[in-house]
Formats: C-alpha cells, structure tokens, sequence
C-alpha cells in the first residue's frame, strides 16, 4: 500500500507542477517577458487550455471504465459532465449561450458586469442544478462505493466552480479591462479552475476502481483510529 500510495501522490505532484508552470508563464506574458498570446491561460486554443481539455478528457475516459469495473450509471454521469465541461471549454458553449439568453431575459448589467455575462451565470446555475438532480437520483440506488467516489468529487467540482463563476463573477464586476487587477484576477480564475481540474482528474485515477474507493476508506478509518 505505501508503493502505491507514494505513486497516487506523485501523479498529483506532476499535475500541479505542470499547472504551475504554465501559470507561471501566463505571468510572465502579462509582464511582457513572453510575447506568444498562447501562454495566456484564458486564451482559446492555448497551452493553458489544451492542458484543460486533455485533463477533462482523461478524467471523462477514466470514470467511463469505472462504470464498467462496478460503479455503474452514477460514473456514467460523472464521466459525460467531463465531457460537457470538456466540449464548454473547447467551443464556448456558455459564453454563446450567456450573449443569447441575456437579451431574452432581459438582464441588466450590473457594475462592470455586462449583461451577457450574467446570462452565462445563468447558463452555469441551469446546468449546475440539472446535473445536482440527475446524480441525487442515481445515488438513491448507488453502490457506497459510488456515493464515496461522488462526494470527493463533488468537492472538487464545487472548487472549481467557486474559481469558473465565483471568481469569474468578481472578476467582472470589479476589474478594468487592461488594468493590473484584471490581469491578476484572470490568472486567479483560470489558475484556480486548472488546479481545481487536477484534483479531479486525481480523484478520479485514485479510485478508478471501485475496490479502491472502498481500501482508500478503510485506510483512513486505520490512521483515525491509531492517531487516537
């Protein structure tokens, strides 16, 4: 268990390391060292976000097998919102969908926040709340292990929400474009949510197995229970 344990941390090691390094560049082009627009971490088809999409396509195929070794339709879903976040990054999904629900709805600005801008706060709590409802059904009839594997996870979707809309929010409201706030709390925004995609992808390999899910448990009852 300790050789593998050592391993699960060192895969972690690996993804925030590359995750600081690219955020470390993102900095770097923010201060003119590096001129590539590529290194910035929200530019669309960037370094920064090609790591997103192959972190949020990895996890996706991971949970896929695990509904197959035992976790059954509850990894099925977590494996499709993967997919779901994968194809919003890739092709903009929200923002298009925030531009054409804002008028619709007619959303105000508020602050420096446009109106297209709540729209895809909109667009995230819909699509936020749908997949809530679809797994609290799942996991009425769910295998403990599925239960344990979602509550991590959720943890980790809950994370990387607090930095895609949390942060993103404030972002927009109180941040100039073009000024030194706006660089910061975009390096904030999509830092956080590229630490937050590790950690799901980690969670994610750690229990590809639903047999891990259940050792990983009964693991941390041991040390509970020899720390006392």
């Amino acid at each position: 268990m300790s050789g593998t344990s050592s391993l699960s941390w060192h895969v972690l090691l690996v993804l925030l390391v590359v995750d600081a390094v690219l955020i470390g560049l993102a900095v770097l082009y923010t201060r003119g060292v590096l001129t590539d627009p590529r290194f910035w971490v929200s530019k669309e088809r960037g370094f920064g976000e090609m790591w997103q999409y192959a972190k949020y396509i990895a996890s996706a195929l991971i949970l896929f097998r695990g509904a197959r070794r035992g976790y059954g339709p509850t990894a099925v879903l977590w494996g499709v919102l993967f997919v779901g976040l994968f194809c919003e990054d890739a092709f903009t999904i929200h923002e298009q969908l925030g531009w054409r629900l804002a008028p619709r709805l007619h959303l105000p600005p508020f602050g420096s926040m446009q109106p297209h801008q709540l729209g895809e706060i909109v667009v995230a709590a819909v699509e936020a709340g749908g997949f809530l409802l679809l797994l609290g059904v799942l996991l009425r009839t769910a295998t403990a292990a599925s239960r344990r594997l979602s509550a991590v996870l959720l943890v980790g979707l809950a994370t990387l929400g607090l930095f895609g809309v949390g942060v993103d929010a404030i972002h927009s409201v109180v941040a100039s474009p073009q000024s030194t706030l706006d660089a910061v709390l975009g390096i904030a925004e999509d830092g956080g949510e590229m630490i937050a995609a590790s950690l799901l992808l980690w969670i994610a390999w750690l229990w590809r197995e639903p047999r891990a899910v259940v050792i990983t448990a009964a693991t941390s009852l041991d040390s509970t229970r020899a720390a006392h």
